[in-house]
């Protein structure tokens, strides 16, 4: 089993409700590990398990959360692919 290595603060992949993963920040460390975080693309917030959350330090996605670009997104269509799930 996968364990979370987040701290306060530290930008993660979190997995939500609908089963995809987002990205997201860190807002509290609660007990018996469980983070609180919030969804970057909607401000929501969430409490989950450790094995529900994936650190981007260390990872290529780091630089990209260093950005002081606005979080956005645009949906766009993929001609002849199949949705795929992990």
């Amino acid at each position: 089993m996968f364990v979370s290595r987040v701290s306060l603060g530290s930008a993660c992949l979190a997995h939500d409700s609908d089963d995809l993963w987002y990205r997201a920040t860190v807002v509290e460390l609660l007990d018996e590990g469980q983070y609180h975080i919030m969804f970057d693309f909607s401000q929501r917030e969430a409490k989950l398990d450790a094995n529900q959350i994936f650190p981007l330090h260390g990872t290529v996605f780091h630089s990209f959360t260093q950005l002081s670009l606005p979080v956005s997104c645009c949906i766009c269509i993929l001609r002849n692919f199949d949705r795929v799930y992990h």
